[in-house]
């Protein structure tokens, strides 16, 4: 007479079928096991994708150590530190971003932004349209000022004689080392002719303070 079996030989059989699956086919349970850790990954890579905060007049740029103090030039970014946490990454001008991106050894940026310079709101980055001039005067004289509007960047084009383009020609330029303006050291460029060239308009009222 067949007795019914108990619970714990139930348990144990079940067990044992569970780890012929896992033993036979490894492959299968290497992606399992990565399918589960992916959510926790992706949680970590895409909290707090925001600007940071730039406390102007205060934070220092993170690539030329100068403090940022012209709020029409900023640029920010977000990187992932060695615990898999965003952490924010400040430039006191657009060249430090790209200046930045050339550093050997230095964590790949997430996100990065810069500084309209209508509005001196953050823009992304990449979908910025850029405007180099050697009568643009940057901190660190880069020559480079970021807009969100085209038309924007297309009026400081026209009135600084300036060269339109985009995050990657920019790049491009700074590769070959022929983004920085060598404006400081030219005796015939007047420093107040950025100003007559439609920056006067443009400057906020402060550049100390926060900025989200």
């Amino acid at each position: 007479m067949n007795r019914a079996p108990r619970p714990e030989e139930t348990s144990r059989s079940a067990s044992s079928r569970q780890a012929a699956v896992w033993s036979a086919f490894p492959p299968l349970r290497s992606l399992l096991r990565l399918l589960l850790l992916l959510p926790v990954a992706s949680c970590g890579r895409g909290e707090d994708i925001t600007p940071p905060v730039v406390l102007f007049g205060e934070h220092e740029c993170d690539v030329c150590r100068m403090i940022i103090s012209d709020d029409r030039f900023a640029a920010s970014a977000l990187r992932l530190d060695a615990r898999g946490r965003t952490e924010p990454v400040r430039f006191d001008d657009i060249g430090c971003l790209l200046e930045y991106e050339r550093l050997p050894g230095v964590p790949p940026l997430l996100a990065r932004w810069v500084s309209d310079q209508a509005t001196t709101r953050w823009i992304d980055a990449d979908t910025a349209y850029y405007v180099h001039s050697r009568l643009i005067h940057t901190p660190m004289a880069f020559g480079l000022a970021a807009f969100g509007d085209p038309d924007d960047a297309d009026a400081l084009r026209r009135a600084t004689d300036g060269t339109g383009m985009t995050l990657d020609a920019a790049r491009a330029l700074h590769a070959a080392g022929r983004l920085a303006i060598p404006w400081l050291d030219d005796a015939t460029d007047d420093p107040s002719d950025a100003e007559d060239a439609g920056h006067e308009r443009h400057r906020p009222a402060g550049m100390t303070g926060s900025r989200p």
